[in-house]
């Protein structure tokens, strides 16, 4: 599920499933857990983070400024481990 064109999310009904992390703020929630991935002592999750990052943040380019992801999409390419240990600073970021 991709959000690229401005939509504002915080008009829409969102599932609330655990699984489900809306950020209203993403690029704010991004730069605070960027801050902190960069400390991970595990090279290997921290340059997955990272690229996760990255692409997160390519999902802002198109004027959308919230984001609504869900952790079991589209990250089969990361390690699960990182995939949820980023999710988690995202949920705290964005509290």
């Amino acid at each position: 599920m991709a959000f690229r064109t401005g939509i504002d999310l915080s008009q829409q009904i969102l599932p609330t499933e655990p699984e489900y992390l809306y950020l209203p703020e993403a690029g704010v929630s991004l730069s605070l857990a960027r801050a902190a991935v960069v400390e991970w002592p595990n090279l290997e999750l921290r340059k997955e983070a990272i690229t996760l990052i990255k692409t997160l943040e390519d999902e802002l380019a198109g004027s959308q400024r919230q984001l609504l992801l869900r952790s079991l999409d589209d990250y089969s390419m990361f390690s699960r481990q990182a995939v949820e240990d980023l999710f988690g600073l995202l949920r705290e970021a964005s509290a």
